[in-house]
């Protein structure tokens, strides 16, 4: 067992059977030498007294059993053994041939058991021939396309399989990178060494294949399996043409012609992109690879394919001006995306009222939320104007109207009553933690803006008292706009601590 942790995973104790433990110490070296093609002598030089382990490379490549050693053919209790893969600590197995060997020395070379150092293994005889495809035909000669669907393919073998050895397991088909499920597959026999493989239901579709039989695990008539492995590729092109499809992505951004094309395999294809307005072209790309980073792109059809035009949208400059002496906007002058939305919010001063939202000269919206989609560079200005003055109206310039100081209509009896309104109070306003809002109507909305005009907070569809954390907010200038209910709305100006 490898109990102390070392860069190679050497096992560093041993547990034996009577209950016991030892240490173990890596040999000095081992040497394995070939007698016959089945018989080695494994010669091992230790390290120190006691238990020595070591493990060296299968020359057999493991593809001969390990019969006997010392003739000991009882080689669950061996001192040797092969294995196939290493498992490693907190790694991945690591595929390797290796023959292992353990052993207690004392004095030298000469040992507790009657080993003296040396092994004697024989391995089982094998086949003077191994077991391999020589051809496969029905598939496209080497560097040709196939213009047709491969259907039925005869598979031809140099020596007998074993009549249970080819399932569909030992067959493995990837199409354009990804594996193909085989499991409805049947090898079925035609001559002694000779077997056909229907693959018209897996290849259907246009593009690259790769065939592969696993020969290393099918098993000859004497069971035997072959050494290694025969893959084969193709490229299919039904009826000599290749499609491809032209995509713009976002979709809205642009245009992409042609949409899609037939082209004869080998020929080029002219694309060209074209953005939209408020976008621009960046690159094309295939399975997100980039082939080109002009609107123009020339593409060499092989394969059935997706093309990609990608476009981004532009910045423009929105300028966002007001006076500060007045009142407050949330979001300032800077460059924004196009078709992005700008959630803008005018908060006056004490003693002023919001008079509206102007582009260049024209009133777009007396609300102090509004929402401004950009669509090219802007200039946006927020107007506030003194309570009571009311300077679209010629007959008050100066100010409230004496006989109506509410401003309603004096025929109107109830033009003068107080409207009811809903008291939300906002504490602390030096916010370190927690800042407290209540008490809140139903469908009350709070919405925190930085200083910069960011949205960093959002609380929908809340009512009662309300504890909004602004402990991961860091210092400086905030609004808190407060939408209560329906109607009534409020700013308060925070100060994160």
């Amino acid at each position: 067992m490898n109990d102390l942790e070392d860069d190679l995973d050497f096992p560093d104790r041993m547990y034996l059977t009577d209950g016991t433990t030892a240490p173990v110490v890596k040999a000095t070296s081992a040497e394995l030498q070939k007698i016959s093609d089945t018989e080695y002598k494994l010669d091992i030089t230790p390290s120190a007294n006691g238990w020595n382990y070591i493990n060296i490379p299968d020359e057999t490549g493991g593809r001969l059993k390990l019969l006997s050693v010392n003739e000991d053919t009882d080689l669950d209790t061996r001192k040797v053994w092969q294995t196939d893969r290493t498992l490693r600590d907190g790694k991945d197995p690591k595929y390797e041939y290796l023959i292992h060997v353990v052993d207690y020395f004392e004095d030298g070379p000469v040992t507790k058991a009657t080993s003296s150092g040396s092994f004697r293994l024989v391995f089982e005889e094998r086949p003077k021939t191994t077991l391999a495809i020589e051809s496969i035909t029905g598939l496209p000669e080497e560097d040709q396309v196939a213009t047709s669907p491969v259907g039925t393919i005869t598979i031809k073998f140099n020596k007998a399989v074993l009549s249970d050895a080819l399932i569909p397991s030992m067959v493995e088909l990837y199409y354009q990178g990804e594996k193909v499920d085989t499991k409805g597959l049947q090898f079925k026999q035609q001559q002694q060494n000779t077997y056909t493989l229907d693959l018209s239901t897996l290849t259907k579709q246009n593009g690259v294949y790769t065939l592969t039989i696993l020969t290393s695990k099918i098993k000859d008539s004497e069971g035997f399996t072959g050494e290694g492995d025969f893959s084969v590729v193709w490229n299919q092109v039904a009826s000599g043409k290749v499609s491809l499809t032209a995509l713009a992505d976002p979709e809205k951004a642009g245009t992409v012609t042609p949409s899609s094309i037939q082209v004869n395999y080998g020929k080029n294809a002219e694309f060209v992109a074209k953005a939209n307005k408020g976008y621009q072209f960046k690159t094309w790309t295939i399975n997100d690879r980039t082939v080109s980073t002009e609107e123009t792109y020339l593409h060499t059809a092989i394969v059935d394919q997706t093309l990609v035009a990608n476009f981004d949208p532009i910045s423009y400059k929105i300028e966002i001006s007001y006076d500060a002496s007045q009142g407050f906007v949330t979001f300032g002058t800077g460059y924004y995306e196009f078709d992005s939305s700008l959630e803008l919010i005018a908060t006056p001063n004490d003693g002023y009222r919001f008079a509206g939202w102007f582009i260049e000269g024209n009133r777009v919206s007396m609300e102090e939320r509004f929402i401004y989609k950009v669509t090219g560079d802007a200039k946006l200005e927020a107007h506030f104007e003194a309570t009571g003055s009311d300077p679209d109206n010629p007959d008050t310039p100066g100010g409230e109207d004496p006989d109506n100081p509410d401003g309603g209509d004096p025929d109107d009896p109830t033009a003068n009553e107080n409207v009811e309104t809903i008291i939300v109070q906002v504490y602390p306003t030096q916010v370190a933690d927690y800042v407290h809002v209540g008490v809140l109507p139903a469908k009350s909305r709070l919405i925190l803006f930085d200083f910069t005009g960011k949205q960093v907070k959002q609380v929908s569809s809340c009512e009662g008292n309300v504890d909004l954390f602004m402990g991961d907010q860091p210092s400086g200038f905030y609004l808190l706009h407060i939408l209560a209910g329906d109607e009534q709305k409020k700013t308060v100006k925070l100060i994160k601590k």
